[in-house]
């Protein structure tokens, strides 16, 4: 089993005299915190398993209630915590589909050329849709919108991404 934590979001403020928090997640389907069980929350240097005991959604953010959190008091003191799965125990995804940290490090490069233009460095989300921030060799952080029309596959076991150079931005 991997110890690989990766972050599915962070605890936000206390809601009811339960100790319910509020998540908000990295990830674009926040449905998929309704199947949790479990998730790691971090203290310092530290992961910590918690057991979830319910989780809802209000107004299309999940609210969590851990077991042993049972008063505003008590998860005040969970605010602001990244939340993570174990890397072994994320879900497939579809075909063509995968995750932000999947992507991250990959190269990038022109699809009719072979023109290296870089590595992608982060991943941003905007409503209509991401982008990928690429740092080129000469150190340039350079934008490419993560669109169908501009990328031409992604390979993430060669991390490597094929792309269109008509939808570099700048």
């Amino acid at each position: 089993m991997s110890d690989t934590y990766i972050i599915i979001g962070k605890l936000g403020r206390s809601r009811g005299l339960g100790g319910e928090l509020y998540i908000t997640p990295v990830s674009d389907d926040i449905e998929r915190f309704l199947e949790l069980d479990e998730f790691y929350v971090k203290k310092k240097s530290e992961w910590k398993k918690f057991e979830i005991i319910k989780t809802t959604l209000i107004g299309k953010r999940p609210v969590v209630k851990l077991k042993g959190v049972n008063n505003p008091e008590n998860a005040a003191s969970f605010t602001n915590r990244e939340i993570a799965l174990l890397k072994d125990d994320l879900e497939e995804l579809p075909e063509e589909s995968f995750y932000v940290f999947d992507i991250i490090g990959c190269k990038v490069k022109c699809k009719d050329s072979d023109e290296t233009i870089g590595e992608i460095i982060d991943v941003e989300t905007y409503p209509a849709n991401d982008v990928y921030l690429i740092k080129t060799e000469s150190g340039e952080e350079i934008r490419f919108p993560a669109v169908k029309h501009f990328v031409e596959s992604v390979d993430i076991d060669k991390k490597l991404v094929l792309i269109d150079k008509a939808g570099l931005l700048s």
